[in-house]
């Protein structure tokens, strides 16, 4: 059995992006930081700054990653839940989803996405 792979930042994703997460009620404000330690840090609108988990880079366009957080829409404050990204870079454009998923000891019963699209 292989180790965990660990995750370091691939200098195409190196740095700052900001942008927004466009949700079904408005759009608000967006940055997500590689740090050069690996580290990931994401702010969602106003919200405190949050460290990702679970991140990963693959065929070097794909990234994931989780972060504790709250998606602001009514909806979504129903329920416990963290948010899950799946951006891809497309050129000097970081884009995707975020999801808000509902998280352990609850099931996954739901899953509201919201577009993502952050830039240099």
């Amino acid at each position: 059995q292989q180790p965990p792979r660990s995750w370091s930042t691939p200098p195409t994703l190196a740095g700052e992006w900001k942008g927004t997460v466009r949700t079904w009620d408005g759009t608000v404000p967006f940055t997500l930081t590689f740090q050069p330690d690996g580290d990931v840090v994401a702010q969602l609108a106003n919200q405190p700054k949050a460290l990702l988990w679970g991140t990963n880079w693959q065929g070097d366009s794909v990234f994931f990653g989780r972060f504790d957080s709250r998606m602001p829409t009514p909806d979504a404050a129903l329920h416990r839940h963290t948010i899950f990204l799946n951006l891809t870079l497309r050129g000097t454009k970081l884009s995707g989803q975020a999801s808000a998923q509902t998280v352990p000891p609850d099931t996954v019963f739901f899953a509201r996405t919201s577009y993502v699209d952050l830039g240099r």
